[in-house]
């Protein structure tokens, strides 16, 4: 009996925890029909569009940046510099820098 009390009391304290947990989103995604990426140096950047009419939104690459093309990783300067077409977008929203850029070329 002695370790079910204990049980319960653990249960109850991780309930309180959580329900005081703050969800922080630290991450955005965009998909467009058309991203067009320039790279130099150890960087570069991302221009998209949400919609035909929206205004141009334009997002820092970095070293950091982790780069698919058709579900392969591949070096931030292989085969993607002016590169243009459809893809994903994982950013994070307060400094607009890119954590994933995906991308679908044909091969």
């Amino acid at each position: 009996m002695q370790i079910m009390r204990i049980f319960i009391v653990v249960l109850l304290g991780l309930t309180t925890v959580e329900a005081n947990a703050k969800i922080i989103l630290d991450e955005q995604a965009i998909e467009a029909g058309n991203l067009v990426v320039r790279v130099f140096g150890s960087g570069g950047s991302v221009t998209l569009k949400t919609c035909p009419k929206c205004p141009e939104i334009t997002l820092k690459i970095d070293r950091k940046t982790i780069v698919l093309v058709n579900g392969r990783v591949v070096a931030l300067h292989s085969r993607i510099n002016h590169h243009s077409g459809p893809g994903t977008v994982i950013f994070n929203p307060k400094n607009a820098t890119v954590r994933r850029l995906e991308l679908y070329a044909k091969e």
